[in-house]
């Protein structure tokens, strides 16, 4: 006689009567939908209702800045790539670049601007100008900045400083995009043609943005917790509430993150102040600060204060004072057409007040995005390298203890 095996998807009631299994789950559902009601109000509150401070929007900006940096490497591995970035890829064109429409608003330049670039694939005229006698020349490194995203060519510092330095200095930009610090050592090896007498190095962001992605692929999440971590960072109510409990982590997060990339970088920057003593050659060390007024650049500093021969002079650009160091600047400057409605377009698209955001940057009339700088920031790095550079032609001692932010 077989033994009978009961029915687990009917559950008894008394009586004999019995209840599908589904009609058991009825109170369950509606608790979870009662969950699913709470959450969505919540949500809307934080978003619609509840205006953030500075420190939650400030956290809030961050965790999209991270999110959108690491998906556009993603896409473009090709620059963690040093020989694809210095491999000339447009060689003798001429073409215009166009915005990046499937970055955020922070992250991208929204107009279009010509680029015309010589045999090497630089931003430049031709390299193959014999050195004149009784001639100075000073080439550019630099990433995107240096480069000149955004601007037409004779806007960018570089060029404004070949304008304003005296007859007998010739100035030549070799700034890439993407650029990090074993890219840079690579295009200074490479300038070896140009004989030039100094290099003025602006200190590239990448180094920490491709730190942290390398970081971030050596121990990738699983699946499951790649899907947490993107549902956390959507959700306002979520990442209010990780902020009131925790804070803003970005800060500690940044730490770590300069340390290891001092540490992978740190071949490249010897390697670069190895070549300009070798090849007599002075370097003044460029830090620019972001839209938001971080700053990147300390492991140049610090070799630079340690190598005072070859270092002649570490120039923090002064920001905070752009209304002096603006006045005299020729009205083209001052009447370029703005992209600061970026600010605006990120406040919207993150939901928070403008006025708010605008905090949050303290210098977006200067910047097109988070990063590159329009033709006003252009000028005030301009103004604040020229006496620099003055000093160094006419032979003044010059170190490290010339180090400062120029004063207007």
């Amino acid at each position: 006689m077989s033994r009978k095996v009961p029915d687990r998807r009917v559950s008894t009631l008394p009586g004999g009567r019995r209840r599908p299994f589904l009609r058991r789950l009825r109170p369950i559902l509606a608790y979870l939908g009662f969950l699913c009601v709470l959450f969505l109000l919540a949500e809307g509150l934080a978003r619609y209702a509840m205006v953030p401070g500075d420190g939650l929007a400030r956290f809030l900006f961050r965790t999209g800045m991270k999110v959108s940096r690491r998906a556009y490497l993603d896409r473009n591995p090709e620059l963690l790539d040093t020989e694809a970035l210095v491999r000339p890829l447009h060689p003798n064109q001429v073409y215009v670049q166009q915005p990046e429409w499937d970055r955020p608003p922070f992250d991208r330049v929204e107009h279009p601007f010509r680029i015309r670039s010589n045999e090497l694939g630089f931003r430049e005229r031709p390299f193959d100008e014999p050195k004149p006698p009784e001639t100075r020349r000073i080439v550019f490194l630099g990433d995107s900045n240096t480069w000149g995203k955004g601007l037409e060519e004779g806007r960018r510092f570089s060029n404004l400083l070949g304008r304003l330095l005296p007859a007998g200095v010739q100035v030549y930009n070799l700034g890439l995009e993407g650029c990090a610090s074993d890219c840079l050592a690579e295009v200074l090896d490479r300038s070896a043609v140009l004989q030039p007498d100094l290099a003025v190095l602006q200190v590239s962001g990448n180094d920490l943005d491709q730190t942290i992605w390398r970081e971030s692929r050596a121990t990738p999440p699983s699946a499951a917790w790649a899907t947490v971590l993107s549902v956390l960072s959507r959700s306002r109510f979520l990442m209010t509430g990780s902020y009131a409990l925790a804070g803003d982590p970005s800060d500690r997060q940044r730490e770590v993150m300069l340390a290891r990339a001092r540490e992978f970088y740190a071949p490249a920057v010897q390697r670069i102040v190895r070549t300009c003593r070798q090849r007599g050659m002075g370097l003044v060390i460029l830090g620019l600060a972001y839209g938001d007024g971080t700053r990147y650049g300390d492991h140049y500093f610090d070799e630079c204060r340690r190598n005072p021969d070859v270092c002649k002079a570490i120039v923090v650009e002064d920001f905070a004072n752009a209304a002096t160091w603006l006045a005299p600047a020729p009205p083209h400057v001052l009447d370029e057409p703005r992209d600061s409605d970026w600010v605006s377009r990120t406040a919207r698209d993150m939901g928070i007040d403008e006025a708010v955001m605008a905090r949050v940057f303290p210098y977006r009339d200067l910047f097109y995005d988070i990063v590159h700088l329009n033709a006003r920031g252009n000028w005030i790095v301009a103004m604040q390298l020229l006496p620099v550079l003055r000093e160094w032609l006419d032979a003044a001692p010059a170190g490290p203890e010339h180090e400062s932010r120029q004063s207007p």
